[in-house]
């Protein structure tokens, strides 16, 4: 890892390009994000019942296929 030189805006150590590091704070706001995406899906979803619901989102995280084409 590189030091970058000390300013208030880059006082972190800086990771091997392609790798992110998250603030407290960014963690913070990806918890909050994800608590409030969980909520949302469960409101979502409750009109199906479990086994539906459980269905539903089986089917969208399958992946798909585009079918070959010559």
């Amino acid at each position: 890892m590189r030091r970058l030189p000390a300013s208030p805006a880059t006082r972190a150590v800086v990771p091997e390009p392609g790798v992110v590091e998250s603030t407290e704070r960014g963690k913070r706001v990806r918890a909050g994000a994800e608590e409030a995406r969980e909520a949302v899906e469960r409101e979502f979803l409750a009109p199906l019942g479990e086994k539906d619901a459980a269905r539903l989102v089986k089917a969208l995280r399958m992946p798909t296929r585009t079918p070959h084409r010559p």
